[in-house]
């Protein structure tokens, strides 16, 4: 018995030395994960008009806010299982969505499945105002009824709402969006403290000091699941390294981390007990997945995309990655939208923990023990 523990063990840690971290298209999405743009006459089109994706966990749909003023202007939704694309774009009301130089860009949704999408506000002399807009539940989106509306100043020179995240859930959402200018830096965040029908809340500039102007502006991240308070996050410049901020409004800490030019819009998630940082480079279409153990020493884990053709530039740095649901078999399913280049369903396998797979060599020895047993 002996032996055979020892070399169950071996076995066990032969396996674990072996496993590697996958990130793979999933199937039937698409084209084998890959919902792909085109010139014209799509959602997902090249030219730089669709830029803000999220996921609903509700619903399990995806959302593309395509802005123009065609008829493929709105958000849409993408079955996230599929990628085949709603009939019906979202209801936006008459007079109702407006203002801003984009009057709508980025989407996110919280866990109870409300929708909140952002104008961007570009940095002008006399400030400008931010615009957030929400939505209760796909079904209100989709029916004649425009969404609710929260307003907050923005300073002079001061752009907003190039990149934005979304936690918690209704009356405790925590919404936050890039700010950027000349020696600007840090995010806004507004918490909706509604009920399920009322949209209310305060806004704040979050300045973080120690960090370059625009270091939020193309990619931000809740550093936790949390809804409102002061929380952690994460930011991107497209061509500048990392960001955390720690405490929220209180400014804390900042560490720059590793992560360099061509990435940008990113999304965190705990899976087992792991935070994940799952980040897009621009210019290549790849995900990169980061363990965040050590904020300020992020360890790469895998990297993929599904996108076979090759890929198109994206000088804006725009677009979204989104965490999915973790599924029964323990694998997540990870969404990314590199603008111009269509929409990505990808699969994440994490390493199996050492832990687990000690669990597996003592229920293998067990069952032997248990067969034994019942043979004398």
């Amino acid at each position: 018995m002996k032996k055979l523990s020892l070399l169950i063990a071996a076995l066990s840690v032969c396996a674990l030395a072996n496993a590697q971290a996958s990130l793979t298209g999933l199937s039937g999405f698409g084209v084998n994960g890959w919902v792909a743009s085109a010139a014209s006459g799509n959602v997902l089109d090249q030219g730089n008009n669709a830029r803000g994706m999220a996921y609903n966990p509700v619903t399990g749909n995806v959302y593309v806010a395509r802005r123009d003023s065609g008829s493929f202007n709105g958000v849409w939704t993408f079955n996230g299982t599929t990628g085949a694309q709603g009939a019906n774009s979202f209801q936006f009301g008459s007079g109702i969505v407006t203002g801003g130089t984009f009057a709508f860009n980025q989407i996110g949704v919280n866990s109870g499945g409300q929708i909140y999408m952002a104008n961007l506000v570009g940095a002008a002399a006399g400030g400008g105002t931010l615009r957030l807009y929400r939505w209760d539940s796909e079904a209100d989106g989709l029916s004649g009824t425009g969404p609710k509306v929260q307003t907050f100043a923005i300073g002079a020179n001061i752009r907003v709402g190039d990149s934005m995240d979304v936690k918690g859930g209704i009356g405790t959402t925590s919404i936050i969006l890039g700010r950027s200018g000349t020696g600007i830096s840090g995010y806004v965040q507004f918490d909706d403290t509604g009920t399920a029908t009322t949209f209310t809340g305060t806004g704040v500039t979050v300045p973080v000091a120690g960090t370059a102007a625009g270091s939020f502006r193309q990619g931000i991240t809740f550093a936790a699941d949390a809804g409102s308070g002061a929380p952690d996050v994460y930011g991107k410049q497209w061509s500048s390294p990392i960001v955390f901020a720690t405490n929220g409004a209180n400014g804390g800490s900042v560490n720059p981390g590793t992560l360099g030019g061509g990435t940008g819009a990113m999304d965190y998630k705990v899976i087992n007990g792991i935070p994940y940082l799952a980040i897009l480079d621009n210019n290549s279409s790849n995900v990169l997945i980061y363990n965040m153990s050590t904020p300020s020493a992020p360890t790469l884990v895998v990297s993929g995309t599904s996108i076979t053709g090759p890929s198109i530039g994206n000088g804006n740095g725009a677009g979204s990655v989104q965490w999915g649901e973790t599924r029964n078999d323990g694998t997540t399913v990870l969404y990314a939208m590199n603008t111009n280049n269509g929409l990505q369903a990808l699969v994440f396998n994490p390493v199996p923990e050492p832990m687990t797979m000690g669990a597996l060599a003592l229920a293998a020895l067990a069952a032997k023990r248990r067969r034994k047993n019942k043979k004398s």
